[in-house]
């Protein structure tokens, strides 16, 4: 069998998103966890963990903290942000 949990990349940080990256955090544990555990029954678990992608959830979030968040991308390696369709 096989197990594909999806994250965030939680690596770098995420300034004033501390509670998601903590609930990621703990995702990735949890997939870490259980393909120790699963692994001697021949389950595979892995994560996928997608860089910052641009999506309409950008939309519910204050006109400050848009702002912000579209200024991350310049800490990005590509210079932009993914988007929906590549993940």
């Amino acid at each position: 069998g096989s197990i594909v949990n999806i994250i965030a990349d939680i690596w770098g940080g995420m300034p004033t998103m501390a509670h998601t990256g903590a609930a990621r955090a703990g995702m990735l544990n949890f997939t870490e966890s259980a393909a120790c555990e699963w692994g001697q029954s021949a389950v595979r678990v892995n994560a996928v963990a997608p860089g910052w992608i641009a999506s309409s959830g950008f939309d519910t979030y204050d006109e400050a903290m848009q702002l912000a968040l579209r200024s991350y991308k310049d800490k990005v390696p590509l210079g932009r942000y993914g988007n929906e369709a590549e993940v």
